[in-house]
């Protein structure tokens, strides 16, 4: 009995599916042979620099010597003993306008770009409060009217609200704070800080009293009252520092076990140093990475263009339809060596062809090499070993990048095959002679 044209389709969807599922449990299982390189102690600086400079690289290219070591150090800074238990959060970017990136710097502590509220610009061994309200006088939840009748009532209001503004400073410097972080402060509660040589930190975003309370281990406080000896946060020290032309405060700890790093970015201009910290920020979550599984393969599509190749072995063995979808799962591996060689203004052809030939004859690392000429004579090469030029990619980011993408295939797939699967059109049409004779009609 034929098919109809709806059950050819249907079938021609289960074999494409039953392909790409079979490529994709292959590339699978060929990329866990292809590890080259692994990070054994993540607390040493000369590896984890090694490791990050590859993602450093494909984002600011030629800045890797810089940025490489300052990620590094802020990492190891803030890495606890247990590494799995590392936190993306702990490491911080400052950004100063003016100087050159090379000017840039890595703080064992939070750095805000802010000068404080009062005249106590330095403390040493400083013991930290933070309140999250407003460091001012109290005021009344309803509106109302004080009526004063003569000059004398209206001293001693203003000094009864001096007096009561004394009274919680006090309180603070008898229980040993010496530094003060809240959203906002009042004339007279800073003449009052001022005057017991307490230092006034303005934070006016939640992050930064966040940022605060983390790197001195304080606990925030909603209300003015004197915090108790758990909740007291400590530094080092507590300093204003002018970098360039900016006045920026700096909660250094000079301890080892910091909980908090923060590099400083040096730029001309602004753009520059928010592209910088994109990158930071990416190879903070390479470190991230590390600490979970240190295996890396190699970078510069070499990886992709291995994959490719053991992915067309499967299909030269395979019979039936799905040999088609092994092949296009392989060709669509290796678009990524093809973009970066484009993208590098090389010839992509010759780059490809290259890689093809290198790859048959068994050398999985080899990938494109971004600063070749273009094959012709006198030029440098277009490929290069991967694993020797230290250009490597995270295991588990390659992992997921190829599962995720195929699985998306998949499912697209899928759906198409539940369309083809039913009947299309809407409801049938009523049958005319039937309905006359339920409707009523004489």
């Amino acid at each position: 009995m034929p098919l109809s044209p709806r059950s050819c389709a249907v079938h021609r969807f289960s074999t494409r599916l039953t392909g790409y599922e079979q490529a994709l449990a292959t590339a699978l299982k060929e990329l866990e042979t292809l590890p080259t390189h692994s990070v054994n102690d993540v607390k040493s600086l000369p590896d984890v620099t090694a490791a990050l400079t590859t993602c450093i690289a494909s984002k600011q290219y030629s800045l890797e010597g810089i940025l490489a070591p300052l990620v590094a150090d802020a990492c190891l800074t803030v890495l606890p003993s247990n590494p799995a238990h590392f936190s993306v959060e702990n490491v911080r970017v400052a950004k100063i306008l003016g100087g050159a990136l090379s000017d840039s710097l890595v703080v064992h502590g939070s750095v805000l770009t802010r000068d404080t509220a009062g005249v106590v610009k330095k403390v040493d061994a400083a013991k930290v409060a933070v309140f999250t309200c407003d460091f001012d006088s109290s005021q009344t939840e309803t509106k109302g009217t004080v009526l004063i009748k003569s000059a004398a009532q209206l001293t001693d209001y203003t000094r009864s609200e001096e007096a009561a503004m004394d009274a919680k400073v006090r309180e603070l410097v008898d229980a040993g704070v010496t530094v003060v972080a809240s959203p906002k402060f009042g004339d007279v509660a800073l003449h009052f800080l001022d005057t017991y040589k307490v230092a006034a930190i303005k934070c006016a975003s939640k992050f930064d009293l966040r940022r605060v309370a983390r790197t001195t281990g304080a606990v925030a406080l909603a209300k003015l009252i004197a915090p108790t000896t758990d909740e007291i946060g400590r530094c080092d020290q507590v300093v204003v520092e002018e970098v360039g032309s900016t006045k920026v405060t700096v909660l250094r700890q000079q301890s080892a076990a910091s909980r908090v790093a923060t590099v400083v970015l040096r730029g001309s201009t602004a753009n520059l140093m928010e592209d910088v910290e994109r990158v930071v920020d990416d190879a903070v979550n390479v470190f991230k990475g590390i600490t979970k599984d240190g295996r890396f393969v190699a970078g510069a599509g070499a990886t992709e263009m291995a994959l490719a190749a053991r992915v067309q072995k499967v299909a030269d063995a395979a019979s039936g339809l799905e040999q088609y979808a092994l092949e296009a799962f392989g060709a669509a591996l290796t678009t990524m060596p093809k973009r970066i060689a484009e993208n590098a203004g090389l010839d992509a052809p010759s780059v490809m062809a290259a890689l093809t030939a290198a790859h048959a004859a068994g050398q999985d690392s080899v990938g494109v090499n971004v600063e070749g000429g273009d094959g012709s004579p006198g030029g440098s090469p277009t490929t290069l070993n991967a694993a020797d030029a230290a250009v490597w990619d995270q295991y588990a980011v390659k992992y997921w990048s190829i599962r995720l993408a195929a699985e998306a295939a998949l499912t697209v797939l899928r759906v198409d095959q539940i369309i083809m699967a039913k009947e299309a059109g809407g409801p049938k049409p009523r049958d005319m002679l039937a309905a006359d004779v339920h409707d009523g009609a004489p």
